[in-house]
């Protein structure tokens, strides 16, 4: 009896302990599948680890070269601004001297236009008597641009002293010449409001042999020109001087050249005013003589010119 109580106990215990085992082992199956599914997990976190390692690294180089490049615009922008500071000083500066200069120009203006003026007015009065060669050349210098002495509303004698001196002035430069040649030049006269037709008079000198003859006889058709348009009371002819060059030949290799005369504009004078310029009138026949001897000078000097 002992022995078949202990029997079926051990054969209770065995049977709990293969139902234990049986339990232990789904228990082991189940552990084993969630340490593979663990394991796959493990894997593929770790593979996408090393995708995210290499995306960071990937990110942290392109935001090292977003940084170096904002810190490079942000030296352009700074370079910029200094720059575009420094160029608004400089055009303050600029227009400061622009301003300056235009002021200073200006200034000049109204002191040749006032020069002009009085010049102009003692001319008129006869206060003022112009000599020799080079003071008109020094008063014709005087002036920087040919357009200050561009439309003087002048009078006619005014006109006749500077023709006779300039072709005084023309006349004595070939004498001094190295090779004592008579240089070729060019007159241009213009003559406007001859009885309502423009008529144009132009004046070529050829060079040396043949230039003293035509001088001669240029120079007295242009003061023939002058005393038909005086002393036949019609309208006083239209004056061009425009830049008269000398080409001086120096040793006979080089040439130079000598603009003398800058250009002379002066207006038409109506028949109506011509009783003014009366042939009794004192200073007019001054001014006649005066001409009168610079043409005269100007053929002995060309005369002296051919034989020295």
């Amino acid at each position: 009896m002992d022995l078949s109580r202990k029997l079926n106990k051990a054969t209770d215990e065995n049977l709990k302990m293969k139902t234990v085992n049986n339990t232990l082992t789904k228990e082991v199956s189940t552990y084993k599948q969630m340490i593979l599914t663990k394991d796959k997990a493990l894997e593929e976190s770790q593979i996408n680890y090393t995708k995210c390692a290499k995306e960071l690294n990937r990110l942290r180089t392109e935001f090292r070269q977003l940084e170096e490049q904002t810190l490079q615009l942000k030296m352009e922008m700074e370079s910029c601004a200094n720059t575009k500071d420094k160029e608004k000083i400089q055009i303050k500066e600029l227009s400061a001297e622009i301003m300056n200069l235009v002021n200073k120009h200006k200034k000049a203006d109204e002191d040749k236009l006032s020069f002009l003026h009085s010049v102009y007015q003692r001319l008129l009065a006869g206060l003022t008597v112009l000599f020799f060669f080079y003071p008109l050349l020094s008063v014709l210098q005087l002036m920087d641009h040919p357009q200050y002495l561009y439309n003087i509303d002048c009078s006619f004698f005014i006109s006749i002293i500077l023709i006779a001196i300039s072709i005084s002035i023309i006349l004595i430069v070939p004498f001094f010449s190295r090779d004592r040649k008579i240089i070729s030049f060019l007159y241009i006269i213009s003559f406007l409001h001859f009885n309502n037709i423009d008529h144009f008079f132009s004046l070529f000198l050829i060079d040396r042999s043949f230039s003293s003859f035509i001088s001669i006889i240029l120079i007295i058709s242009l003061y023939f020109l002058i005393l038909i348009s005086l002393f036949h009371n019609i309208d006083c002819p239209f004056f061009i001087f425009y830049n008269i060059d000398f080409f001086i030949s120096i040793n006979r290799s080089s040439l130079s050249s000598f603009p003398l005369i800058a250009l002379l504009h002066f207006h038409n004078i109506d028949r109506r005013s011509l009783h003014f310029y009366n042939i009794d009138h004192p200073f007019f026949i001054s001014i006649i003589l005066i001409a009168l001897l610079h043409f005269f000078i100007s053929i002995i000097l060309i005369i002296l010119s051919l034989f020295l």
